[in-house]
């Protein structure tokens, strides 16, 4: 029995001894994140994807990802406890052949910043990247998807397919470009969720549909 009267059962006294058994309740990683006592271990596929979670929202500096879109993000205090997220991750999961599979914060509801089975859902990487991917602007004082065009001295609407900038014209104003983009992108969305209706979670096709930049 530990301090917080968890047993453990089905040890050997020699592993006792030797101090090798440890409370799956006590938070291992980042502080937070447990392994809990069940069904699922570090070999799952879900693991890896557990602990980027965590890592993301409470690493330090050495295993924090640089992007500060994370830096006020956090899990939801289910899914501290592996055993949680791995079932609601295995019950979730599906495969689209020639899509990386990836778990999504923030496409059920925009800007979310909590991990948690009420907002997350697996995603293929064409649509992950497509509603989270940002066209780069030459500084912060242009709308997303516009940059000012030195040369003619207007502005650009540019928006990210596939990896890859389209140029979308030339306008008067930030705002003028900005619409440009936004039209352009919704339709990319609705297209690929179109596209992928029959492969998708309804949920995930129903926001893709109503999704605005």
């Amino acid at each position: 029995m530990f301090d917080d009267g968890f047993v453990l059962e089905d040890v050997y006294y020699v592993n006792f001894k030797r101090g090798s058994i440890t409370n799956p309740y006590t938070p291992s990683l980042c502080g937070v994140g447990f392994m809990g006592y069940g069904e699922f271990d570090s070999n799952d596929k879900a693991h890896n994807i557990w602990r980027g979670m965590i890592e993301r929202c409470y690493g330090t500096n050495k295993t924090r990802v640089k992007d500060t879109s994370y830096s006020d993000c956090n899990v939801s205090s289910d899914w501290h406890n592996y055993q949680n997220f791995a079932r609601w991750y295995n019950d979730n999961y599906y495969q689209i052949d020639g899509q990386v599979m990836m778990l999504d914060k923030d496409i059920l509801t925009k800007d979310n910043k909590t991990y948690s089975e009420n907002h997350c859902i697996i995603a293929p990487n064409s649509i992950n990247m497509l509603i989270n991917g940002r066209t780069r602007t030459d500084s912060g004082d242009t709308p997303l998807g516009v940059s000012y065009h030195k040369k003619t001295k207007k502005y650009q609407a540019s928006c990210n397919k596939n990896g890859k900038p389209i140029y979308l014209g030339i306008y008067d104003t930030p705002q003028e470009a900005h619409t440009v983009y936004k039209q352009y992108k919704e339709k990319l969305i609705k297209d690929i969720a179109i596209s992928l209706q029959s492969k998708i979670p309804d949920k995930l096709f129903s926001s893709l549909m109503e999704y605005e930049v």
